[in-house]
């Protein structure tokens, strides 16, 4: 069960007796939300456990990536832009100092081969 992993699962406290609702009740019985709000995450999270492996994959990554703030991330990908742009800048200016893929493969393969 994906929740049943979550970090973010709160342990029963001492003398207290697990749920037998599981993470699913340990998980939002941690966070402060109205009942109303925990009644709707509960049904969600019971409708996300129907979905295939892969669709709850996809799901939890849309959840974690709806977390981001869109100023963190501007500002990650602006600086990828510069990185981007001075890689290419370094490589333009001296083209032969990298070595082709199938060279860089050759010598790559053995040593992974021998772990």
């Amino acid at each position: 069960m994906l929740l049943a992993r979550s970090p973010l699962r709160r342990a029963p406290d001492k003398g207290q007796k697990p749920s037998p609702h599981g993470a699913r009740e340990g998980l939002l019985s941690s966070v402060q939300i109205s009942e109303n709000a925990r009644a709707t995450a509960s049904k969600h999270v019971e409708n996300a456990l129907e979905l295939s492996d892969e669709e709850r994959e996809q799901f939890a990554w849309t959840l974690r990536d709806s977390l981001h703030d869109a100023h963190e991330d501007a500002g990650a990908a602006g600086a990828w832009v510069e990185e981007i742009r001075r890689r290419v800048a370094d490589y333009r200016a001296n083209r032969s100092a990298g070595r082709p893929w199938h060279e860089v493969d050759a010598v790559l393969k053995p040593r992974i081969r021998g772990r």
